[in-house]
């Protein structure tokens, strides 16, 4: 028999390694089917990919650049560190006021312009970003706002809570910045974060959040290994979904199942050490009274959401009559958040990437929302302009989570801006 010749070896060779290959694709695609049960979606997993991505970028460029303490509003972000990768994620860089906006929070009143200011947390924030196209054509669909020049202005920062949205109005305003109409979208973050931060490390709960790490500037070793711990995850998953979401290799089926089940494991991980850090505490004789504040106690977990409900409402019924003084209209939303029961119709997927049953802020959520609703009752008797838009979702089965916090894909935004939109016209309809 005669000896096949090495060009025909190689080519061989290469023909088993494709027909290998093609039966591993397509065992991996039936795998995928019957587990998943649905059909295998490339553009599906690079969307996922590029979501990963993107809010875990978004993440790491909060904590590689901290921020700093502020005389009156606990603390806004450092200008000095700006850079080219921070502006391409948020759109826009951070001022010389230590918000994240590309001009300073001052504009002068004028007929043919309208000056829409927007308070809360990191959801309102990326909201000022991402969902301000659909409210402005929302807002220019009423004949009195069509024709005027519409500015926003973003007074949100990640963390934020009140009384940080009372207080930065306040603050505003006597440096004599001005305003047609001020959106404050809030409520998560007065009930989730205080529980899992400031309460455990008994430090005052409406101080700003987890003040302990921002007044103690010193960090033990335990806490920096967490931190760098946490960093590393997140670096791990970005390169991961980066790669996933812009090289040739994510048109396999095979090294798509691998690799989400890789980011399972780091999403996993990064959760975990973010719980452990958390529930750290320092082994500390004696913590200052810089870091703890007035000393509070509750007799039990009611009463410390009671308080905090109280105080979200009286708040924003400071920032309701600081408004109605300056002759600016206010508008309080209370935030959807995927942890309220029954809030939205989610699928395996967005369980997923937006779901965690043992979340630290989930009990906040469970347990602090329903008071918030019933304590708005007293928002709308004193004539506030407030919307619970907490089960504005409930029928939506659409993807709109983007992580498992509370932080929305554009989708998500574009459906608050169209809702905040359609209601700010609604009142000044009413007014005739």
């Amino acid at each position: 028999m005669k000896e096949m010749s090495l060009q025909r070896k190689i080519l061989f060779s290469f023909f088993l390694v494709i027909a290998g290959y093609i039966i591993l694709e397509i065992f991996s695609f039936g795998f995928y089917c019957l587990a998943k049960k649905q059909i295998f979606s490339f553009s599906r997993t690079i969307n996922f990919a590029k979501q990963i991505s993107q809010s875990n970028i978004i993440s790491s460029l909060d904590a590689a650049k901290p921020v700093i303490l502020h005389p009156y509003l606990g603390y806004v972000y450092n200008p000095e560190t700006n850079s080219d990768a921070y502006t391409d994620y948020h759109k826009h860089p951070i001022s010389q006021y230590g918000f994240i906006d590309d001009a300073p929070p001052f504009h002068v009143r004028a007929s043919n312009k309208l000056i829409i200011g927007i308070w809360g947390g990191s959801v309102a924030y990326f909201f000022s970003v991402y969902g301000t196209d659909m409210l402005i054509s929302e807002l220019k669909k009423f004949p009195r706002f069509s024709d005027r020049e519409i500015v926003v202005v973003r007074v949100a920062l990640g963390g934020y809570k009140q009384p940080q949205q009372l207080l930065a109005l306040n603050y505003l305003l006597a440096l004599g910045a001005e305003f047609d109409i001020i959106i404050n979208l809030d409520g998560f973050n007065e009930v989730a974060l205080p529980p899992a931060e400031n309460v455990p490390k008994h430090v005052f709960p409406f101080y700003p959040r987890n003040w302990s790490m921002i007044a103690n500037n010193t960090y033990d070793s335990n806490m920096l290994s967490f931190m760098n711990k946490i960093n590393q995850l997140r670096s791990e998953r970005i390169k991961w979904a980066t790669s996933f979401s812009n090289r040739l290799y994510h048109y396999s089926v095979t090294l798509n199942i691998v690799w989400r089940a890789y980011d399972r494991y780091l999403s996993s991980e990064l959760v975990q050490n973010q719980i452990a850090l958390q529930k750290y505490r320092p082994n500390r004789q004696e913590t200052p009274y810089v870091v703890t504040g007035a000393s509070t106690h509750y007799l039990n977990e009611n009463e410390m959401y009671t308080d905090l409900a109280r105080v979200w409402k009286n708040c924003s019924l400071q920032m309701h009559r600081l408004c109605t003084a300056n002759n600016i209209k206010y508008f309080h939303f209370l935030q959807p958040n995927q942890y309220v029961p029954d809030s939205k119709i989610m699928g395996e997927e967005e369980l997923k990437q937006s779901f965690l049953v043992n979340h630290p802020y989930r009990a906040g959520v469970v347990k602090g929302y329903p008071l918030l609703r019933t304590i708005s009752t007293e928002l709308t008797k004193n004539e506030v302009n407030f919307y619970d838009l907490s089960m504005v979702f409930a029928d939506n089965d659409e993807i709109l989570y983007m992580d498992q916090c509370c932080h929305f894909h554009q989708r998500g935004n574009d459906l608050l801006g169209k809702i905040i939109g359609k209601s700010i016209v609604d009142s000044f309809k009413d007014e005739k």
